[in-house]
């Protein structure tokens, strides 16, 4: 089960704030994948050790230094009134019966020089999840009924894994409230000018930042921290950077985002090929 948890971090703690939330933990993505060209989400493959040891690097020292300069009776106010502008978020995300969007992934390593940028789109209805990454390596990936599905076509493979219950409970499926990530991450507001590009221009009164940090042992081998940019209006998130134990960190933009489009369940359909194989790696439950 550890290597299931292990490859769909990014794209499970992206989806949380995408649709009010789906959240996962991952481990370290391989060089063979990060050759290959595969997004982050693949954080595993089968054979890997899927341990790691959280690193005070999780956190970055300017966010140490933003969560520490709060006085105490100013934290009280802030906190009332972050709390608040959360749960109109939440409100707003409950509201949401199916989500599409574009999205951008780079993934930044202190082995590469540069980041490995992952393109693809985004659909989301009910409990099912669906991931196309269009370049620079086609894959799909399907969360639906207790299970992964990852499709590479170039391989004519498509791996299945197993959700155990402990990750369910820490993803609440696609659309989950905040108060059910709250039991597996604490909350801190940020300064949304943190999370937003020197050349970008946002309106920010209408973004709220938050910064993630687990709450479980579990979590912690995987996910040092994540931070969200969240566009109150729509409401999804338009940024998420995920810090894992070693550092590296993974960035998703998402853009063109439409919700509550009348969503048909086909096009949430993962279709396999006649000669595709289909494998079950070991360990993942089956």
């Amino acid at each position: 089960m550890m290597r299931l948890s292990a490859m769909l971090v990014t794209q499970l703690v992206a989806a949380v704030w995408m649709v009010g939330g789906l959240s996962g933990v991952g481990g370290p993505a391989s060089s063979e994948n990060e050759r290959a060209g595969r997004p982050a989400y693949w954080r595993l493959q089968p054979g890997d050790s899927g341990q790691a040891t959280p690193s005070k690097e999780a956190v970055t020292p300017r966010d140490e230094k933003k969560a520490t300069s709060v006085q105490p009776t100013d934290a009280k106010v802030v906190d009332a009134a972050f709390d608040k502008r959360l749960a109109a978020v939440d409100e707003k995300m409950a509201a949401v019966t199916d989500l599409r969007a574009d999205f951008e992934q780079k993934k930044k390593t202190a082995l590469l020089k540069k980041p490995i940028v992952s393109k693809g789109s985004l659909l989301c209805k009910g409990e099912t999840v669906l991931w196309r990454t269009t370049g620079p390596r086609k894959s799909d990936m399907l969360v639906a009924g207790g299970e992964v599905t990852v499709y590479y076509p170039d391989d004519h493979l498509a791996e299945v894994y197993s959700m155990g219950p402990e990750f369910r409970d820490a993803s609440g499926g696609p659309l989950p409230r905040l108060s059910k990530l709250r039991e597996s991450f604490e909350f801190a507001a940020m300064e949304v000018k943190d999370m937003v590009g020197g050349g970008e221009k946002v309106d920010v009164s209408t973004r709220i930042a938050i910064r993630l940090t687990p709450k479980t042992e579990e979590l912690k081998k995987h996910v040092g921290s994540v931070r969200v940019l969240i566009d109150e209006r729509v409401p999804c998130a338009e940024r998420i950077v995920i810090v894992d134990p070693e550092g590296d960190e993974t960035e998703l933009l998402f853009t063109g985002v439409k919700i509550n489009s009348g969503m048909k369940d086909a096009e949430l359909e993962l279709k396999l090929p006649e000669k595709t194989k289909i494998s079950r790696p070991a360990g993942t439950g089956k």
